[in-house]
């Protein structure tokens, strides 16, 4: 992530922000995903008459917004609790409270403070399980959903194809990194792992 980011946004908030948006895409397709909404409801609102805004007020939103609800919980837990991204990604301004644990224990020895700290966390990720619980409400299920005919629209095409770019563009960006250097492309990185050498 740091690789794809302009130098001055490569550490800090936004940072930060960009690679738990990459960590946490697959938590959000993955939840979200399974709730689709059943394809003959909305065609049969689009056949009354309902407009697009209509059917996802009335018909999309309501089936999956629990999914959607628990979807955001599971991310808050994952970001509020985040240590490696904020360490790596972080500079002195930016801290989770899973990061100033480590500090007060760690760097200035205030176990008592890490204590305190991590009792706070605990209750504060149970509130927010509880809250998303009660947000969610009754999960709505299908008991049988038909597939809608023909292929999806051009704003559906768009959205999965820039997903896979936000996600594969980290990947592209490590494998690009591993053969560029200052006097161009090179494989020696690649080639030394089968090498027992030790280099100085």
């Amino acid at each position: 992530v740091r690789t794809l980011l302009p130098d001055g946004l490569d550490r800090g908030l936004f940072a930060i922000v960009v690679a738990h948006t990459v960590f946490n895409l697959a938590v959000v397709i993955r939840t979200v995903g399974a709730a689709s909404p059943p394809v003959e409801r909305e065609a049969a609102a689009r056949t009354l008459g309902a407009s697009p805004i209509t059917v996802a007020r009335t018909i999309t939103w309501p089936h999956i917004r629990p999914a959607v609800i628990a979807a955001a919980t599971i991310v808050f837990l994952f970001d509020a609790t985040s240590f490696g991204v904020v360490r790596v990604l972080g500079d002195v301004a930016t801290s989770t409270i899973e990061v100033e644990i480590w500090r007060q224990a760690i760097q200035l020895g205030r176990v008592d403070s890490a204590i305190v700290l991590s009792l706070a966390q605990l209750v504060a990720l149970a509130a927010a399980v509880m809250a998303g619980n009660a947000l969610a409400g009754r999960r709505v299920t299908s008991s049988h959903r038909t597939q809608p005919v023909g292929s999806p629209p051009v704003a559906g095409r768009l959205a999965v194809a820039a997903l896979a770019v936000v996600c594969a563009a980290p990947f592209v960006a490590l494998v690009v990194g591993s053969v560029r250097t200052a006097d161009g492309v090179t494989w020696s990185a690649w080639t030394s792992m089968f090498n027992d050498e030790v280099r100085p």
